[in-house]
């Protein structure tokens, strides 16, 4: 079909603790497994993530070849971090 990559959504925001983090490495684990290293994988995380989690999960995903982190940051307003856009698992 021509496709070169997908995106994954992150299932598991920074809510979730390290549970949650080491289940979207897994989601990641599972999926480059199915598609081999040559098909480009992103996640897209609805600006989910503060900064620490966001660069902690582009560290760990290193491994596997993530292609890119779509819309990682919550927006801030005058200082103020927002709250996610409510697409993960627990709604934060």
């Amino acid at each position: 079909m021509g496709f070169i990559g997908g995106k994954l959504p992150l299932h598991h925001c920074p809510a979730e603790g390290e549970e949650g983090f080491r289940k979207n490495i897994e989601e990641l684990a599972d999926m480059r497994a199915r598609v081999g290293k040559e098909f480009w994988l992103m996640f897209d995380c609805w600006m989910s993530l503060d900064l620490e989690y966001a660069t902690r999960l582009a560290r760990a995903a290193q491994e596997y070849g993530l292609k890119w982190i779509e819309e990682a940051l919550r927006r801030m307003i005058t200082g103020v971090m927002l709250p996610c856009a409510g697409r993960c698992r627990r709604g934060c």
